[in-house]
């Protein structure tokens, strides 16, 4: 099967942005362009052999496209894409067109699963429509008979006709079939209308069936506006997509990955301790991998830029990390500035193709579902954020956390516990978020006793509750409690998890107490309501019981809390990040902040 993008249109209605450059090449939000994201989702998909129509910017479209390893491209010109449409760019390409084909215009942004679910279904002919959506005024409709497609059209409003987008799937026997009738359009002259004009000649009596895209990403840019929408819209389905495997056999599952990603060179970054595992280090010697384990526990630029010369000097091809969530960290910073020169902290990055497996041996952080990384330069926290962070594929397996240490297994637990808490109040939530924080909750309320106590038997839940809550976070971001942990883990020494859990109880009490300053846009009546959902997921009627039973549940860890001296306090205090306070559904500011870290070291100062 082979895949066929139309690009071959000016995109003057995206103005500015596409007057030294074809529309294909306009960035979204993640740093991909949208030819990028096509292609790179077809080849996911299985597609190697991709045409490409072209039309002003031919070259740029082509040196785009090469930087794409392992795929087969061929690109036709029309000349004549000021006075002509796609059924012109489509007529050029039909000796190549030797095969089923997967059609697409060359504006779409779309989903890894309406692609898969396109590719694999059983018909022949597919397209893509919404039977729930509105009729679009100006795009494409198509009319539905009897569960096949009979026309596509901009000008058609009848109830059976529903929104489409131009994404299909067409036989080589359709395919043929189509060119006829493009051919009899060419000879009349007919030139600039749509290829899909030409098809409707031949639906009648094709069998063309549908899927129903609607609860899957699939959007077309037209104009600056659509490109705005969509840019804040597609990420959350990519986040939602990624793909988690849970399993005992991982290395199994790693042999599977490197044969569906193409992967011949892969950079191992894991934990020392590993090593120790037999299994593991025959794994790693029988394929010959390149391993990565020169990190510390609160990583620095300087071995992220040593694990990028270890990267490059064996010409690796994608990354593999297995360990905690330092370990993933370095992982997904060597990831972003792999194709860097230079100091990299002063680069704005890019989005970077790469398969980046990810499998955590800890259950706190869920940073293997997040696009987060936290590196130190020059002894100062760097938070990096970005979508080629987010590993596309996770493993979890359970065995890891056999052997945790007692204060570790603590600390994590509870770094999960509070992301999960966070998010559910976070300006920035939405319901996939809050679904996700609701699951993880649960699952840690339910669970969390027996995992302390070592019943294995839970394991495999603990894991889910720190995966779910880092999709949470992932979408959120952290807030106060977070915030205000920092340089309590830098002053004092204790685990991140450990600092955070200190300061969330004292948090959500004060903004509980302090309702009306709420600055989250929904609006005050919002933020109760989400403060009375949380009630209804810890089970109790108030919010004052609320922060007792996540005192009640935080207590039963029986971490201590550190002393501090006076000077802490205000140095806590000046360094809190503000940016993540305004995350906060209730404003905090710095006095407010000092006040809470007086309650919470309340009897802890020296």
């Amino acid at each position: 099967m082979k895949a066929f993008i139309f690009n071959s249109g000016s995109g003057s209605r995206m103005g500015d942005l596409t007057k030294y450059s074809p529309k294909a090449l306009v960035e979204l939000s993640n740093g991909e362009t949208i030819l990028s994201r096509q292609i790179r989702l077809l080849r996911e998909a299985g597609i190697k052999d991709i045409i490409i129509s072209t039309g002003p910017f031919e070259e740029q479209i082509i040196n785009h496209s090469l930087k794409f390893p392992k795929i087969s491209f061929h690109f036709i010109n029309n000349s004549r894409y000021k006075e002509t449409n796609s059924i012109y760019s489509l007529y050029l390409c039909q000796k190549l067109i030797d095969d089923d084909v997967i059609m697409l215009h060359g504006d779409l942004v779309f989903d890894s699963l309406i692609l898969n679910k396109v590719i694999n279904n059983p018909n022949s002919n597919l397209c893509l429509i919404n039977k729930t959506a509105k009729q679009p005024e100006k795009d494409f409709k198509g009319r539905i008979i009897e569960n096949h497609l009979k026309e596509i059209s901009v000008n058609i409003f009848d109830d059976n006709c529903f929104a489409l987008q131009p994404l299909y799937k067409f036989s080589k026997e359709t395919m043929d079939k189509w060119f006829v009738e493009i051919h009899q359009f060419i000879h009349n002259g007919t030139v600039n209308v749509y290829a899909e004009n030409a098809l409707n000649n031949i639906l009648p009596f094709c069998d063309v069936a549908y899927i129903d895209y609607a609860g899957y990403y699939i959007e077309e840019i037209d104009n600056v506006d659509d490109l705005n929408r969509v840019s804040n819209e597609f990420r959350l389905h990519d986040y939602k997509n990624q793909n988690i495997l849970i399993t005992e056999n991982y290395l199994s599952e790693i042999d599977k990955y490197c044969e569906k990603h193409l992967v011949k060179r892969p950079l191992f970054v894991h934990g020392k301790h590993l090593l120790k595992d037999q299994d593991f280090k025959s794994f790693i010697e029988s394929k010959n991998f390149i391993t990565y384990t020169e990190y510390s526990p609160n990583p620095t630029y300087e071995e992220v830029v040593n694990g990028i010369n270890t990267f490059r000097k064996h010409k690796c091809d994608s990354i593999i990390s297995i360990g905690g969530g330092s370990c993933i960290d370095v992982a997904k910073a060597i990831k972003l500035y792999s194709s860097f020169d230079g100091n990299y902290i002063d680069q704005t990055p890019k989005y970077v193709d790469m398969p980046f497996l990810a499998i955590p041996t800890t259950a706190g952080t869920g940073t293997e579902s997040t696009r987060y990384s936290v590196i130190y330069y020059n002894g100062e926290k760097q938070s990096l954020v970005h979508d080629s962070l987010l590993p596309d594929t996770a493993i979890l397996n359970d065995k890891f956390l056999y052997n945790m240490p007692d204060y570790h297994k603590k600390s994590s637990l509870l770094d999960a516990f509070c992301q999960a808490i966070e998010s559910f109040w976070s300006i920035n939530s939405s319901e996939t978020s809050r679904d996700y924080s609701e699951q993880s909750i649960k699952l840690i309320l339910n669970n969390y006793k027996e995992y302390l106590n070592n019943n294995i038997s839970v394991y495999s839940n603990i894991l889910l509750a720190s995966n779910f809550a880092g999709k949470a976070i992932n979408i959120t971001q952290t807030t106060a409690p977070h915030a205000m942990s920092y340089k309590i883990t830098t002053v004092t020494g204790i685990a991140h998890g450990h600092a955070v859990s200190i300061m969330l109880p004292d948090v959500l009490e004060h903004m509980t107490n302090n309702i009306h300053l709420t600055q989250d846009l929904r609006g005050q009546q919002y933020v109760q309501s989400m403060f009375n959902s949380l009630c209804k997921i810890f089970e109790v009627n108030s919010s004052q019981n609320l922060v007792e039973k996540i005192r009640f549940v935080i207590n039963y860890f029986n971490l201590e809390k550190p002393f501090v001296n006076r000077d802490a306090i205000e140095l806590f205090s000046r360094s809190v990040n503000p940016v993540r306070l305004k995350n906060s559904p209730i404003k905090i500011d710095s006095n407010a902040a000092k006040e809470i870290y007086n309650i919470v070291f309340k009897g802890y100062i020296v």
